[in-house]
């Protein structure tokens, strides 16, 4: 071999080592890292990668595993990758859902509605269907915030104001920051549940494209809290972390009938020995007992 193949064949396996090195640092990359990547991906196959990244991320640390540390750094990544580029599309995100599952994850409702504009781009786009967005997306923050049973009479445009969702086109990353700090600072403040209470399974009918599907829940832990005089109560399963205390309204001042909304048709009874959820006619939904473990 002649020094010149030697320096070109040389050459070649330098460039090759330094772009798997290049792939090796990206696939391993930091959140710090990939925060910094968001506004220099220029080609969709780096913005293909980057949300693999997020993706990977996301479902990596489910359950369990989930941590809100991680969760509210997923959430700030789709953002800043929104602000710049808008809802990622099939031929950058393949699922087309992975900025829908990261928004999921987000915990805290303040953060969800701040950043709720990402998904509506999507649905503007057709990347997100209306029955996800209304019977999945909508339904689902209106019945764990609002719940007056008006849900059906109202259109997307109505719900997303009685939400409160925000619809500007951009997303303030420092004020997801100070969400983020404001929520912490509290849930620090509130220690550790005084009374955690376990739901007996319950058996829930969920209706996919005309098809009605049953789910038997388990592991429902309902945990009540004090933070300076005031309780709150937390709905959380055994394997799902994200569900937040919310603040308890008792009904005609009874410290045992309490509901965590002035507008929810839902209320809790309790007693020494059992926590019932109730709805408006007074049907049990949900029993609970006293958690041993």
């Amino acid at each position: 071999m002649n020094f010149m193949r030697f320096f070109r064949l040389l050459s070649y396996i330098t460039i090759l080592a330094f772009l798997l090195f290049c792939q090796s640092i990206f696939a391993q990359a930091t959140y710090v890292e990939l925060i910094h990547a968001v506004d220099h991906l220029e080609t969709k196959e780096e913005r293909r990668r980057f949300w693999m990244q997020v993706i990977e991320r996301d479902q990596k640390y489910r359950g369990k595993d989930a941590t809100i540390q991680n969760d509210f750094e997923n959430i700030k990544l789709a953002a800043a990758y929104y602000n710049k580029y808008g809802y990622p599309t099939k031929d950058v995100e393949s699922t087309g859902h992975g900025l829908l599952y990261v928004w999921i994850h987000s915990w805290n409702p303040d953060i969800a509605a701040h950043t709720f504009p990402m998904l509506w781009q999507g649905y503007e786009i057709g990347a997100i269907s209306n029955d996800k967005m209304r019977n999945y997306i909508l339904k689902g923050h209106y019945h764990s915030s609002i719940n007056d049973g008006l849900f059906d009479s109202l259109s997307n445009t109505e719900l997303i104001a009685k939400l409160g969702f925000n619809m500007n086109e951009k997303i303030s990353i420092p004020r997801i920051d100070s969400m983020y700090h404001a929520y912490m600072s509290a849930r620090q403040k509130m220690g550790a549940p005084f009374e955690i209470w376990e739901a007996q399974p319950t058996v829930k009918e969920y209706r996919i494209r005309n098809e009605i599907i049953e789910d038997t829940i388990h592991g429902i832990f309902v945990e009540i809290y004090d933070l300076n005089g005031v309780s709150y109560l937390r709905s959380r399963r055994k394997e799902w972390k994200e569900d937040i205390p919310r603040p308890l309204i008792f009904v005609n001042g009874d410290r045992n009938r309490f509901k965590t909304s002035e507008t929810n048709i839902n209320h809790y009874e309790r007693d020494s020995e059992r926590l019932i959820l109730k709805n408006i006619d007074g049907d049990t939904l949900q029993v609970c007992f006293p958690y041993r473990k």
